[in-house]
């Protein structure tokens, strides 16, 4: 088969919840050692796949026209163009998780190229989602002025999660 599959670099995309768009893989570059052209490629959310929460996005460029589909995951590229100008073509595709209470089951994106007359073998890499950091942390009561020895006291910190889970409360005893 004389189209390469897209040379990934071991890049796997780690996502946190609620953090907008990410570039899928800043790196893949495409390889066809019988043309120096592709006609299309083919972006797929082939496992671990959401729907409406997984979410990838391109914009035309280079004359390279997308769309995405929200049925199967996919994006299909199509136009003729150069490897380069397809390189940057999926280099500029972002992913997002639109969810509040994301799936962490990993998602695994299958690439795909044709030049017109075959395609290449997939390539694939993984996009794990991982939870936020917490987003507040305020003291819902202020901490005594002074603490006796051998005395109880109470503060209470509310902390919340990017998915509005509150953990609060610290009793401390001097």
């Amino acid at each position: 088969n004389p189209n390469q599959q897209p040379a990934n670099t071991p890049w796997n995309l780690i996502y946190t919840v609620q953090s907008g768009t990410q570039v899928l893989d800043p790196y893949i570059t495409v390889a066809d050692t019988d043309s120096a052209t592709l006609t299309s490629a083919t972006v797929t959310i082939s496992s671990g796949y959401g729907t409406p929460q997984d979410q990838l996005q391109y914009n035309s460029v280079n004359g390279i026209d997308g769309t995405f589909d929200a049925g199967s995951g996919q994006i299909v590229l199509t136009g003729v163009a150069t490897l380069d100008e397809y390189d940057a073509a999926l280099q500029s595709i972002t992913y997002a998780n639109l969810a509040t209470n994301p799936s962490f089951s990993p998602r695994t994106i299958t690439y795909i190229i044709n030049d017109g007359a075959t395609s290449s073998l997939p390539a694939a890499s993984t996009i794990t989602v991982v939870a936020g950091d917490p987003s507040t942390l305020a003291f819902a009561t202020q901490p005594p002025a002074r603490v006796v020895v051998g005395g109880d006291f109470t503060v209470v910190v509310a902390a919340e999660d990017s998915f509005g889970n509150q953990a609060s409360s610290f009793t401390g005893n001097v």
